[in-house]
């Protein structure tokens, strides 16, 4: 790529009056088609410098002279697929030498960002928390999507609770911080995650208990509110499960007569996003995170990278891709419709390029029929 790289000026027409032009492909007298994927990158650059913008196509190397003549600064290179590809910036000669030397100098410092990259995908499932879950979990179940089996986790999860609470059972609902969802972070609380005939069937209780922090203070809370011979506990869904685990161990030290929920409940969606964003953030120079920012997901990343969010494609800046050859993408959940194939296109404008999938997935694996076994009608998760 550096062999063929090319600076140029040329002649151009079509230019908008009083505005630079970004070109979004562009057409040289001597290469013949330009991909300007880039371009729209390079017009947020330079409206962040207070310059007029717009985005349009561009023919090199024509014009006519009078008020209309405009000059282009280009910078192109032949991709390994033989195609030219290329940051072009143009504007009418009466912008004034100061707004066409900024042209010029937007265009060399793009251009100097062109170097061969991965860039390694992770495209994040959509947690099932909440309190609508089960529904829409049963409702996936129903419908055949790829969705069914982690939200069924939820409906599963609320039918444990609600038998442990016909026992007369407290039942120890076990989230991460935030991920608890029951409005507190440091203790016990009461929740409200069971389903129709719960609570109300039966004299159990359901506590919320923060399996990451303060283990020892909630379990004295929960020795002087309990019934030593009938705790039990289950996981709350998307909970990340290796957060959670030595407060699994604690309760058990506890109340040695522990009943609990069966692993094959469990929920590996939320560990499975972290796995991923860890090893991706691992192996990359800067992470661009089209999601909202998750505090539970983002703790303790390792590697150099950081981490930037990115919720339109005309966030990224330039300053986050200098000496970069990896660049990370998470597309979370909430991730905006088509940001991230924008995200990979505009990218691919800036030097050849290769597209890595990477994903962590857990997959429990059922016996016999692959669903959860059953003896006596008795749900697994009470044997």
């Amino acid at each position: 790529m550096n062999r063929t790289l090319l600076y140029e000026r040329w002649a151009t027409e079509a230019v908008r009056p009083g505005r630079l032009t970004v070109a979004t492909s562009a057409v040289h007298p001597e290469r013949g088609p330009v991909r300007c994927s880039a371009a729209p990158l390079v017009a947020a650059d330079l409206e962040r410098l207070g310059h007029s913008v717009c985005l349009g196509p561009l023919r090199l190397g024509v014009g006519r002279p009078g008020a209309d003549r405009a000059v282009a600064y280009t910078a192109t290179y032949v991709d390994v697929d033989g195609t030219v590809a290329g940051v072009t910036v143009a504007g009418p000669v009466d912008l004034g030498a100061d707004v066409l030397g900024a042209a010029e100098l937007s265009v060399r410092e793009w251009a100097a960002l062109f170097r061969t990259r991965r860039l390694l995908i992770a495209e994040t499932a959509a947690t099932c928390t909440g309190r609508g879950a089960a529904a829409s979990g049963r409702e996936a179940a129903s419908s055949g999507t790829g969705e069914a089996a982690s939200c069924a986790v939820v409906a599963r999860t609320r039918e444990t609770v609600a038998e442990f609470l016909r026992r007369g059972d407290t039942v120890v609902r076990i989230g991460s911080g935030e991920a608890d969802g029951s409005g507190e972070t440091d203790g016990l609380g009461e929740a409200d995650m069971v389903g129709p005939g719960g609570a109300r069937d039966g004299s159990g209780r359901l506590v919320a208990f923060d399996g990451t922090r303060e283990v020892e203070r909630q379990l004295a809370r929960l020795r002087a509110v309990a019934d030593p011979e009938s705790v039990s506990f289950v996981v709350r869904p998307c909970t990340p499960v290796d957060d959670i685990v030595p407060a699994v161990t604690a309760l058990r030290e506890t109340f040695p007569r522990l009943r609990g929920q069966h692993p094959d409940q469990w929920c590996y969606r939320s560990a499975d996003r972290r796995d991923t964003l860890r090893a991706l953030s691992a192996a990359s120079d800067v992470v661009l995170l089209l999601d909202r920012p998750d505090p539970v997901l983002l703790a303790g990343l390792p590697g150099p990278a950081a981490v930037r969010p990115v919720a339109d494609v005309r966030a990224i800046r330039r300053a986050w891709l200098v000496g970069r050859a990896t660049v990370g993408v998470v597309a979370g959940p909430e991730a905006p419709a088509g940001l991230l194939a924008e995200v990979i296109e505009a990218l691919s404008g800036l030097g050849p390029y290769s597209v890595v999938r990477q994903e962590a997935h857990r997959r429990v694996v059922g016996r016999g029929s692959g669903h959860l076994p059953q003896q006596g009608g008795r749900s697994a998760a009470l044997r």
